[in-house]
C-alpha cells in the first residue's frame, strides 16, 4: 500500500514526509553550531526548494539534522560547505550513536 503524502505546513513539502511525519527516503546528517546562527541557516536553506529539510535536535546543543533527498545530496553538501565559510558548523554523529 503506497502511503499519500501530507502536506507539512502549507503543503510546501508534499513528497518528503508521510502521515505521520516522518522522512522517507531521504539523508540524515547531523550537525552542530551556535544557536544565533540557526535562524540564518534556515533561512538560507529553505530558499532552495526541496534541497533539505531542516530539524532541531538539540537546541541546547545546537544539534540540527538534514533530512536531503538521495537526489539533491550532492547539492546540500555544496551548500554546506559555501556556509562553512561564514558560519563555523561542524557535522556530528547522529544521536545515540556511540563515541
Amino acid at each position: 500500500m503506497k502511503t499519500r503524502p501530507a502536506y507539512v505546513r502549507g503543503g510546501s513539502l508534499p513528497l518528503l514526509f508521510s502521515k505521520n511525519l516522518t522522512p522517507m527516503n531521504t539523508v540524515q546528517k547531523y550537525f552542530r553550531l551556535n544557536s544565533k546562527h540557526m535562524a540564518y541557516l534556515k533561512s538560507i536553506v529553505e530558499s532552495y526548494e526541496g534541497l533539505a529539510v531542516l530539524r532541531t535536535v538539540d537546541p541546547e546543543k545546537g544539534i540540527i539534522e538534514w533530512m536531503i533527498p538521495p537526489d539533491r545530496l550532492e547539492d546540500a553538501e555544496e551548500l554546506i560547505n559555501s556556509l562553512r565559510e561564514e558560519i563555523p558548523i561542524e557535522a556530528v554523529k547522529p544521536p545515540g550513536t556511540p563515541t
